[in-house]
């Protein structure tokens, strides 16, 4: 196909100085996202949102091998191409979306209605979903084919199956939540594809669909399929012969032992690589980020607050998703980025405890409460629920459970109170990595912007606060976008003190000689921190007396001669491991 017909199925479509810019069709594209080039006979798309060609070419109707320039010298005898078959998509209440078309001699073409009665021959803006959706949303078993005329065959029998749409290529995740409690036995075809395909799809549904069966048809033909095993003589008695032997597919099993045989080649690449310059134009085509609590926190971070226990992080976290919720900045603290639904996972205080905090208690009672906004969302653990069996352990579950609740309600900000619910321990590296992983995998799939509370071991209060009072520190702060803590001060115990650990969307602000001094005050229904002014951190900072100083010393001493190494005698008295070492000497 020659380049213009394909710029002639795109919109704005701009030259430039090595080929063409227009909008993606396989997003809502605002900015010209998709690059078009011709080079050595092949014409080059690349979406710089991260679309994949493939749905690319999907969306405006074509099929890979359109990219490819074709030879002029056609044999003048070659058939034409007629329809075979129309298959409808369509939505859950049976209202056509778009058609897939089987030619004869074998080929595809995808279609959507115009609204004129007659059709457009591409899926711009069509919305995927699987076929035969309205008879899967009934079913509670459901085959998985990867074709149409395969969904027909099983039906033939008395099944209910289905297929994503053949352009799409690939399995989208969110198919897979129509199957959700479902039994889904998949049917591979018998070629390398059809197995990658298969993996693919029961990847996706682990954990989502109740039951995953994987079938290999007997006696197929290379290449061959459903369509095929039926034609051959395959009965509906020979289906249910072989799902009464199946077994249920589980992931880490034969397929992963399998897929430890392929070659590097097998796989996607873990890894995206493109020039310095191509990451730029890119990320030219994203907004800057906003701040969601002045300069201690952005969108799109994963942020820290941490504090020991007791100085007001749930308050202060609250604070500032009911500011998100409403679009109306913290005091002294700008939010830039406007309404949004905040997903609040509070794992620290109950629902009475909670509801002290945002009313008036009058004799026994609470009253005149606190108006939150729709777009707060408060989530505690369900102490009735138990650990189903298609999860390991609970930290699968847990894991599984955050991610169900952030899809269901579309949240785009969250909050942990506190991060150390979600792992057991976090003070070492092995324990926080698979954490921040996991919090850094759901702030990218789902484009969120995220709080973590956490806490800080016993520390000395005469110092002044650093990344290392952060428990797990080193791990944590690294994979961590931002931090910011709350210091108690030493000279009034009413007071607290903000101050920036790390940034990087912009300097540092509220450093030891800036730190944001506040009190938490109650002065109606509300429970929150007050803004008086900045100051230096040494301000707050306990002045240790001769008196202190010499009890320290002690202590450390009488610690070593016990035989406790200096870094527990560190920890143990909540003092620099410098410190001891100078105490160790005198």
């Amino acid at each position: 196909m020659k380049v213009n017909e394909i710029l002639s199925k795109l919109e704005k479509v701009k030259q430039t100085s090595g080929g063409w810019i227009a909008l993606c069709p396989s997003h809502d594209d605002k900015a010209r996202s998709l690059s078009i080039k011709e080079s050595g006979g092949k014409i080059l798309l690349k979406c710089f949102a991260g679309c994949d060609v493939q749905n690319v070419v999907f969306k405006i109707g074509l099929e890979m091998k359109d990219l490819f320039e074709q030879s002029d010298n056609l044999p003048p005898t070659q058939p034409k191409k007629r329809i075979a078959a129309t298959y409808d998509y369509t939505d859950e209440n049976g209202k056509m979306l778009f058609q897939a078309v089987r030619y004869e001699p074998k080929g595809f073409s995808q279609r959507q209605p115009d609204g004129k009665g007659g059709f457009v021959w591409n899926l711009q803006g069509a919305q995927l979903v699987l076929y035969r959706l309205p008879e899967v949303l009934t079913a509670e078993t459901v085959f998985i084919v990867e074709g149409e005329k395969d969904v027909e065959a099983i039906r033939a029998i008395g099944f209910v199956a289905t297929c994503n749409p053949q352009g799409a290529m690939k399995w989208k995740n969110e198919f897979s939540e129509h199957l959700r409690g479902k039994i889904a036995v998949i049917l591979p075809d018998n070629d390398e594809a059809g197995r990658k395909h298969a993996l693919q799809v029961a990847n996706s549904l682990h954990g989502i669909a109740q039951e995953i069966v994987v079938l290999e048809l007997p006696n197929l033909k290379p290449k061959g399929d459903a369509s095929d095993f039926f034609a051959d003589g395959g009965t509906v008695d020979d289906i249910i012969g072989l799902l009464e032997r199946a077994e249920s597919w589980q992931p880490n099993g034969q397929d992963a032992a399998d897929a430890s045989q392929k070659t590097v080649s097998d796989f996607i690449s873990l890894f995206n690589i493109q020039t310095a310059t191509e990451w730029i134009e890119g990320a030219k085509l994203r907004p800057i980020p906003k701040m969601l609590f002045g300069e201690l926190w952005f969108e799109g971070e994963l942020c820290i607050l941490f504090a020991d226990t007791g100085k007001g992080k749930s308050i202060l976290a609250v604070q500032i998703a009911d500011s998100i919720s409403k679009g109306v900045s913290v005091p002294n603290f700008t939010l830039e980025a406007g309404k949004q639904t905040v997903l609040y996972f509070d794992f620290e205080l109950s629902d009475k405890q909670f509801e002290a905090r945002y009313s008036v208690k009058q004799d026994d009672y609470f009253t005149n409460h606190y108006v939150f906004d729709e777009n707060f969302k408060r989530g505690e653990i369900n102490q009735s629920s138990f650990t189903p069996q298609i999860f390991k352990d609970f930290q699968e579950y847990l894991n599984f459970s955050l991610e169900y609740e952030i899809a269901e309600t579309g949240a785009k900000v969250l909050i942990v109170d506190n991060i150390t619910y979600l792992k057991n321990a976090t003070e070492t590296a092995k324990d926080a990595l698979p954490l921040m992983k996991e919090l850094i995998r759901l702030k990218k799939k789902f484009d969120l912007s995220i709080l973590a509370l956490a806490h800080t071991p016993k520390r000395d209060l005469s110092r002044p606060l650093t990344v290392n009072d952060l428990q797990g520190s080193k791990m944590l702060s690294n994979f961590a976008d931002s931090i910011f803590a709350i210091g108690e001060s030493a000279k009034d115990k009413n007071l607290r003190y903000l101050k920036q650990i790390k940034a990087r969307n912009t300097e540092t602000i509220y450093d030891a000689e800036n730190v944001a001094t506040c009190q938490i005050a109650k002065p109606d229904n509300f429970l929150m921190f007050e803004f008086l002014n900045f100051g230096d951190e040494r301000e707050h900072l306990k002045v240790l007396s001769e008196t202190d100083k010499k009890d320290l010393i002690e202590k450390a001493k009488n610690l070593s001669a016990l035989g406790e190494s200096q870094r527990k005698i560190a920890a143990e008295l909540s003092i620099s491991l410098g410190a001891v070492n100078k105490y160790l000497k005198i």
